[in-house]
């Protein structure tokens, strides 16, 4: 019996050392591997998500349960929203309906558009504004009273100016992207001490010469946020815009949006708010992030930091 119970211990042992042996090897795969650790940070990221929607499921049951007496739905459950973000996505080829990327890829094109428009314009007006004295004592109260509008407030005028055509959302991008770049940029130059441009100027340095090596450097903290914001705003203006300037058959995540009302399906409203959020995700990783890096390494900012 004594021998018989000791085989069983040492043979529980050596099932517990290699179970110890497969957890080491899946944590080393995740720790030390590439591909373990970008799996890693996947799951990571999406665990929160994963758990919001069990919670939002049983919920929504729930919910629906309770008002299945009135024969109507308060809301479609996650895993019919995941269901429907699949069929908008990839549609059939008898399908009338568009598909989203159809919408998500017009929303950007028009958000590429006005961005830039935008934000060319607000950053020459900044340099000039912090370049000059008489022009930001002249222009500054202007902006700082038209910064505070929102930029949908715009629309209506937009609309009798521009007309029901797709450019009123561009045009309403742009100024979404215009008074932030407009500010930060006059901030980021105003706020540089002034005994470097004195030292600069003492050294011989020129105009030119003072704006890429002093002003510039000195100013990109402040640029950067300032295209950060632009991006945000940019993407809720083309989003509130497209609703707004509702055209016929129009394409656009807003229109995608005005159509679910219309049709009354609030299963594909949810869609276009997840792709609305999504989609600002994707434009600050995608376009702002490597933005921020190659300029604040190209003028040596990074290296500062750290050391």
């Amino acid at each position: 019996m004594a021998e018989q119970s000791n085989n069983e211990h040492l043979e529980l042992e050596k099932m517990m050392e290699k179970e110890e042996q497969q957890t080491s090897r899946l944590w080393l795969f995740f720790k030390e591997n590439r591909w373990g650790k970008y799996l890693f940070n996947v799951g990571k990221t999406l665990l929160p998500f994963i758990i919001l929607a069990i919670i939002t499921e049983i919920i929504v049951l729930i919910l629906n349960a309770t008002i299945s007496s009135l024969n109507s739905r308060l809301l479609p459950p996650p895993h019919e929203i995941l269901i429907y973000t699949w069929e908008a996505f990839f549609p059939g080829p008898d399908s009338p309906v568009k598909s989203v990327f159809i919408h998500i890829g017009r929303s950007f094109l028009r958000v590429l558009l006005g961005f830039l428009g935008g934000i060319t314009a607000g950053i020459l007006a900044g340099i000039l504004m912090g370049f000059s004295k008489w022009f930001y004592r002249f222009l500054n109260p202007i902006f700082s009273l038209m910064i505070s509008i929102p930029t949908l407030a715009w629309v209506p005028i937009l609309l009798i100016i521009a007309g029901l055509q797709p450019r009123t959302i561009i045009i309403t991008i742009m100024l979404s992207c215009f008074f932030p770049m407009v500010y930060n940029t006059t901030n980021g130059i105003r706020s540089i001490d002034k005994k470097l441009i004195w030292a600069a100027q003492i050294m011989g340095a020129n105009k030119i010469e003072i704006f890429f090596d002093v002003l510039l450097p000195g100013s990109l903290v402040s640029i950067i946020a300032g295209l950060r914001l632009a991006v945000a705003y940019s993407w809720r203006a083309v989003v509130g815009a497209e609703i707004l300037v509702t055209l016929t058959q129009g394409e656009g995540i807003g229109f995608y949006i005005m159509g679910a009302r219309s049709s009354n399906l609030p299963v594909q409203i949810i869609v276009g708010i997840l792709l609305i959020a999504v989609g600002g995700l994707l434009l600050d990783a995608f376009m702002m992030k490597p933005l921020e890096q190659l300029t604040l390494k190209r003028w040596g900012m990074i290296e500062k930091i750290k050391s």
